[in-house]
């Protein structure tokens, strides 16, 4: 970091009376032990806080991933990154989170979040940053893209028994991709990208990428933000807020959903169909033939949000909680008879200042 505004803070902080000490160079008889992060990280990453088996939370914030029990308001954490972490993926099981960092050689950890350690890493084949994890619903297999032009997707069995192993890695697109996500079958990862959607098949041993079609005469393609399967129908969220819906390759339908941009995409365990979220502060619950069931909105001012727009949206496994990340760096969690913010932090950039209170908590 070129810029260190802590040092002049330092050094203009030294009290009038204070006289050195041959002791002022020997190192402190204690420790600090991380306790609780103010942070989730919200102005550049999505689809980026999810629930696990027990109703604790995992989200990650600077170089940490961090586990959350709301009941006890208290937090764990991973400390097996040494960048800033841009991505994150919880396997279908529950026990194990994926985190991807930034950097020249990024790092990805996959651990264990009972232990908080790592259960295995990867970082050869992408270059700048991971941008996106996603497992495969088997959990077999654990999908990145890279922060490079070609935004390259490498696709690793992460968890064989053999050898821990790259399947398949190569050029993705040049499109800006906004979130990834593998088909029912394991032969493909989908890229929602800036106005393309491509098709990715890894089976062979190297990345095979197709564009989808179906876009109409004028040819006008829409940013895609977000994706997923709805048994074998997969499901885009656009720009405009819509919905696209596919048949196999090709743009079938479009559903009206949202107001604004739909940021994100999270398929339900406890019943059919899936969950929506935009940047008009809205969570849309939908049954597997797309129509909407029950609307969350966040704008309400009972909830009391800063900034309402939802960058991260998932659902328990028991189909009775919600839970939100918004562009106000808040994790708000919903049930059917109230909201709670669980966490509040800064949303954009970089925190410079810190000042307590000389007689209160």
């Amino acid at each position: 970091m070129a810029v260190k505004p802590w040092v002049g803070v330092v050094n203009n902080s030294v009290p009038s009376d204070y006289s050195p000490s041959a002791n002022d160079s020997k190192a402190p008889d204690a420790n600090l032990d991380l306790e609780f992060v103010y942070g989730y990280r919200c102005h550049d990453t999505r689809n980026n806080l999810r629930y696990l088996p027990n109703d604790h939370f995992v989200f990650h914030t600077a170089a940490l991933g961090i586990v959350m029990d709301p009941k006890k308001n208290s937090q764990k954490f991973h400390f097996g990154h040494k960048d800033d972490i841009r991505s994150i993926a919880v396997h279908p099981d529950g026990q194990y989170v994926a985190t991807g960092e930034v950097g020249p050689k990024p790092l990805i950890s996959i651990w264990d979040v009972n232990t908080m350690e790592s259960v295995a890493t990867f970082n050869s084949e992408l270059k700048k940053g991971v941008m996106h994890l996603e497992f495969s619903n088997s959990g077999r297999y654990l999908a990145a893209t890279a922060m490079d032009d070609e935004h390259c997707l490498a696709v690793y069995d992460w968890n064989s028994k053999k050898k821990r192993k790259v399947v398949a890695s190569g050029k993705g697109t040049r499109a800006v991709v906004f979130d990834i996500c593998f088909d029912p079958q394991e032969h493909q990862v989908v890229l929602a990208a800036a106005k393309e959607v491509t098709f990715c098949k890894f089976s062979t041993g190297s990345i095979v990428p197709k564009r989808g079609t179906g876009w109409g005469k004028s040819g006008k393609r829409p940013n895609v933000l977000c994706c997923a399967y709805i048994g074998n129908q997969l499901v885009t969220g656009v720009f405009s807020g819509d919905l696209l819906v596919w048949s196999g390759t090709q743009k079938k339908s479009v559903v009206k959903a949202h107001a604004k941009k739909l940021t994100s995409i999270y398929l339900r365990k406890a019943a059919p169909g899936f969950l929506t979220g935009g940047d008009d502060g809205k969570v849309l619950i939908w049954n597997d033939k797309i129509q909407v069931q029950k609307t969350i909105d966040i704008t309400d001012a009972a909830v009391n949000s800063f900034n309402p727009k939802v960058m991260s949206v998932c659902e328990n496994d028991a189909g009775n909680k919600v839970l939100v990340g918004t562009r106000g760096g808040e994790v708000i969690e919903f049930t059917d008879k109230k909201s709670q913010i669980h966490l509040r932090s800064h949303s954009e950039g970089e925190l410079w200042g810190l000042s307590c209170h000389p007689n209160q908590n």
